[in-house]
């Protein structure tokens, strides 16, 4: 072996040994302590890795090019690469699956990167962040400086004690690092004493306050700490946003029976996810735990609450089961006074007297349900057809769709243009369209999602269908505009009820008006609507607003049982509509599939999605594998054939 060799030989294990104690020390450091780990530890290893790089693609390419034993070093530099591309594609994939928010765990290797890249954090900052102001609990990072920077801080310094009051703690040792502006390409992000906002307004936002609150909670919590995202987001949006909006929105879900199970948002693939639901039922939930048990008891399992025994932790911290707890939360939701609709009911909807309330109760019952464990309210086991033409333009529009027992949707639509699909079934999602060659392209993926998926296909069923929709009688209790005017209660002669709608601006005065007329038979419903866009007041419409409809439509639906929940299957329904904007006349017709066509649509979907790939992300995330494999079978390849060729030319020397 030569002397370059030997070099060679040893600046390889130099690297192997950085890298090995870049993962081990950080991954240590990140289990005894929330503290930033002190910067020299990063220099050196920084400084020893650089150089020893450097000199193996120097000493490496030369004895390639110019030396004696060529494939040796080809697979010096493999070996010596091999290390630093593992680690780059596991941080490369763990900040796409951040950015993609999806589950991530807490482990060994996902601290020691979490913990680097707060490093790495630290550099970019003294860098990037020239100008600070230190308050008590927190430092200041921005880019340029603030005007008003000390009474930001001072505000801030209070928030934190706030936080960690209601937790009953002291406010945390290691200083919160607010940084104003992006750092390490993100925004909006927290990263252990990190709170990462890129905002330059004048006074606190919500998203100072959201993310220094997961700083704090994260410091204090300590370094052993797995919280689910339903307590992580829960937690910041308790300390950042109004809670009557996400009131508002579970109370509807629930009244629809489209809600999640906190248990969902507990599953494997959700626990560690920041996915929409963390936050809009988190928020509800955290502030539900700590008003009813108090923050010390909420802090006391966000800290120790692990995703394997999540059920057995909560009944150890609340001494009640997970599942009575979640009953208790949607009761608590349903009797809310900023989601509930009942004292709403009573002081802006005006009936008539003659009004008999009994019978407008049970209109109003046949399309709401209040059944918490509700799965999706979907019409499973159902199929049909959607056919809408609609002048001028001659806008034709064709949806099918088709629902499975096993909670499976298939959907194709064609419009002028052209052909769409969804699925949402168990293998795969699907969102998928037809290019002028007849070749599909799209999404593929796989079902993680599909739960969201299908709500938003129900969204488009409520949109296109036209089902009963609870709001259509429920007065907004944040809009406090709507109220219905005027009902006629059946008689002898009509089984008709007439409901005059009026929407008012805040100062009351009529923006538009709705005439609808009702059958309440439980499987029939007629509606003559009439719309009117009127104005008046202090709001002035704009003129391309201003539009007239009326609107005919007819629609039989049977009933069926879905996760508990009695929905409306539509059999039958036709629907003639006209308005004076751009003389716009349509209709909407509605007829059920019979068995073959729908197993006709779902071995055509089927089809197309076999010709359709799951995507795995960016490029080396989908090459991840054959990168990993890559650089060491190369190298061992050219070092075994080097040795080989070397003990040739021995032979051939000794003979």
């Amino acid at each position: 072996m030569t002397a370059t060799t030997r070099r060679l030989v040893w600046a390889t294990l130099i690297v192997w040994a950085a890298v090995a104690a870049k993962w081990i020390i950080y991954g240590l450091i990140a289990q005894a302590t929330m503290a930033t780990p002190p910067l020299f530890i990063l220099i050196i290893l920084l400084s020893v890795l650089i150089g020893a790089g450097i000199y193996i693609c120097f000493a490496g390419i030369k004895k390639t090019v110019f030396g004696t034993g060529r494939l040796v070093g080809v697979a010096l530099i493999f070996f010596a690469l091999t290390p630093v591309i593992w680690s780059a594609l596991f941080m490369a994939d763990l900040r796409y699956r951040a950015v993609e928010r999806e589950s991530l765990e807490f482990n060994f290797p996902t601290r020691s990167v979490g913990y680097w890249a707060a490093s790495i954090a630290d550099i970019e900052a003294l860098w990037t962040k020239r100008h600070r102001t230190n308050g008590k609990y927190l430092k200041l990072y921005t880019e340029e400086p603030l005007e008003n920077a000390a009474k930001l801080v001072d505000e801030m310094d209070r928030h934190i004690e706030q936080m960690a009051d209601e937790l009953g703690c002291d406010p945390p040792a290691i200083p919160t690092r607010w940084v104003r502006g992006k750092l390490l390409g993100f925004d909006g992000r927290a990263l252990l004493c990190w709170g990462i906002c890129d905002t330059n307004e004048s006074e606190l936002t919500y998203l100072d306050r959201h993310e220094v609150a997961h700083v704090v909670i994260t410091i204090l919590a300590g370094p052993q700490q797995d919280p689910p995202m339903l307590l992580a987001e829960g937690w910041a949006q308790h300390n950042s946003a109004e809670m009557d909006t996400d009131l508002r929105s579970l109370a509807i879900e629930l009244n629809h029976g489209t809600n999640y199970r906190l248990e969902e948002l507990m599953a494997e693939d959700t626990y560690g996810a920041s996915i929409r639901a963390a936050y809009s039922y988190g928020g509800p939930f955290t502030n539900w735990l700590i008003n009813k048990f108090g923050g010390v008891q909420f802090f006391q399992i966000y800290s120790t609450v692990r995703r394997d025994s999540f059920r057995s932790d909560f009944q150890r911290v609340y001494k009640r089961p997970f599942d009575e707890l979640e009953s208790e939360f949607w009761k608590w939701i349903e009797n809310h006074p900023a989601a509930g609709l009942e004292e709403e009911q009573k002081t802006e909807i005006e009936l008539a007297r003659n009004l008999d309330k009994t019978k407008w109760d049970e209109l109003q019952a046949l399309y709401r349900t209040n059944q918490p464990e509700n799965s999706l309210a979907m019409p499973w086991g159902s199929a049909f057809e959607l056919n809408s033409h609609f002048e001028p333009g001659d806008d034709r529009e064709k949806w099918i769709f088709v629902f499975k027992e096993s909670e499976e949707a298939w959907i194709q639509i064609e419009t002028k243009f052209g052909l769409s699909y969804t699925v949402a079934c168990d293998s795969y999602l699907m969102d998928a369209s037809l290019d002028s060659n007849g070749f599909p392209s799209g999404d593929l993926l796989k079902p993680r999602k599909r739960r969201e998926v299908l709500r938003r296909i129900n969204g488009h069923i409520q949109y296109f269908v036209g089902w009963p929709d609870p709001r259509t009688y429920v007065v907004d209790p944040h809009d406090r505009k709507r109220f219905v005017q005027r009902v006629t209660p059946p008689s002898d002669a009509s089984r008709h009820w007439e409901v005059v709608e009026r929407i008012t601006d805040d100062e009351r005065s009529l923006l538009w008006e709705n005439t609808y007329l009702v059958d309440p038979d439980k499987n029939y419903w007629i509606t003559v609507f009439e719309q009117r866009l009127i104005g008046g007041g202090n709001k002035q419409l704009e003129p391309d607003l201003k539009s007239e409809i009326a609107e005919r439509r007819t629609t039989k639906f049977d009933y069926v049982k879905a996760g508990g929940v009695t929905i409306p299957v539509l059999t039958e329904m036709e629907t003639n509509f006209r308005g004076n904007k751009d003389d716009v006349r349509g209709q909407i017709k509605i007829r059920n599939l019979n068995a073959r066509e729908q197993e006709e649509l779902i071995s055509s979907l089927d089809r197309i999605a076999a010709q359709l790939s799951i995507p795995k992300g960016p490029w080396w995330i989908r090459y991840q594998s054959f990168l990993s494999t890559l650089f060491p079978v190369v190298a061992i390849g050219c070092l075994l054939i080097g040795c080989l060729l070397m003990r040739d030319r021995t032979v051939d020397g000794d003979e």
